[in-house]
Parts: C-alpha cells; structure tokens; sequence
C-alpha cells in the first residue's frame, strides 16, 4: 500500500506571517521601529462575533414581538407575570448584546500604532476620527506579555498587553484581593498595576496565531530595552 507523503510544514517566517495579517513593520531611523496594525484584518474573527451579534439582536427583536402580540391576549395576572419575566431576559440579553456590539466595533474601527523605541514604548490608537495617544518609559513598564484573547475554530487570536506603574494607589484598588489567590487569573504584576495605579494598554490587538504575537512581543521589548 503506498500513500503520499505529508507535506512538510512551512517554517514560521515572522515577516511573511506580518505581511499575511497585514501588519507593517517599519524600522526607524532613530533604531525603533513602528508596527501598525490597520482595522480592517483577520476577517474570519470579525465576521463570526459579527454573526453571533446579528442572531442575538434578530432573537431580541423576536422575544419583543412575541411579547407584545401575545402577553396582550393573556388575562391581567397572567400577562404582569409574563411580562416581568420576559423583560428580565430581555434585559439579560440586551446587556450581552451591548458587549458584542462593543466587541464589534472595536473589531472593524480599531487600529493601532505602535512606536518602539530605545527606553520609550508609544501606542497611538485610532477609532474612526478618535485617536488616543499613550507613552509608557521603559522605567515605568512592569509587564509586556502577550494575552489569548479568543478563538475561532482552532485560531487563537492574541493582544500584546503593557503594564504599567502608576504614581498613586488606585481608587479601584479596594475592588481586588491584597494578592493573588491560586486559580486566579490575575497575577501579581497585575495586582501592582492596581496599587500603584498604573495603566494596562493594549498596544496591538487582533493577532493570529501564538508565534505571530510571540514575535512582536520580542520585537517591541528587545527594541525598548525591556527585559523579557
């Protein structure tokens, strides 16, 4: 019995894998380099939570006018208790509506800049005609690490996370525990961020596959001067 053999699988290319999710590496003339990640990548994560956000509105809509034709009909009793519960879930589902909508938003509009350069990292973030510029020392970063942020398939998409010190005590800081617990997810850099009041930016987002956002990872911090 004879077969074909499996292809060999390709190696990773950082700069091919770049170029695939049409990100843009420009080396600077100062020794930094700037990555700029457009809006419009990756459309297979975009189109799903964009399908998933379609059928929970088109299921609300549904509920809403389930609700009006038939809770109408129903005796007084009958249609206050109906009624209560069928708002309940509505509001349920309005509230995890809201998130995807926000989820897609950020999805299709957001674009990122990221400028790195020896002891400096800048992120510059765009939303339409909004952007929001963010400057972090190097002396002031505690953390960049790369975070898995969801799937589609067996895609994992990922985001490069800063943190960052602050110079005073967040008033957030009474929400969280004094350290991190076993299990948690946070960990205690982010539980410095919290205390000291400090920043958690998301310098790039929308990332295929770990090797990709591992790699950008190690281009921002070995550029910056960052310990990894």
């Amino acid at each position: 019995m004879t077969g074909e053999s499996p292809q060999p699988r390709e190696p990773f290319d950082p700069l091919r894998e770049a170029a695939r999710q049409r990100i843009r590496v420009i080396d600077r003339p100062d020794g930094g380099k700037e990555f700029i990640l457009p809006a419009l990548r990756n459309f297979r994560e975009k189109i799903a939570f964009t399908i998933i956000w379609v059928f929970l509105l088109a299921a609300l809509l549904e509920i809403g006018f389930i609700n009006v034709r038939v809770v109408n009909e129903l005796p007084a009793l009958v249609r206050f208790i109906v009624a209560n519960h069928t708002y309940y879930v509505m509001g349920f589902l309005g509230l995890i509506e809201l998130l995807l909508t926000y989820v897609c938003l950020n999805l299709w509009f957001r674009s990122s800049r990221v400028i790195a350069v020896p002891g400096e990292l800048r992120v510059v973030t765009h939303w339409w005609f909004f952007r929001r510029t963010v400057t972090a020392p190097a002396d002031k970063i505690i953390e960049v690490r790369a975070e898995n942020t969801g799937s589609v398939g067996v895609d994992l998409y990922y985001e490069i996370l800063v943190l960052t010190t602050g110079a005073k005590r967040s008033r957030l800081a009474w929400l969280y525990p004094a350290k991190g617990r076993a299990g948690s997810p946070f960990t205690e850099h982010d539980f410095q961020v919290v205390n000291t009041g400090g920043k958690r930016i998301r310098a790039a987002t929308d990332i295929k596959g770990k090797p990709a956002a591992d790699w950008l990872l190690s281009e921002m911090t070995r550029v910056t001067g960052l310990k990894t």
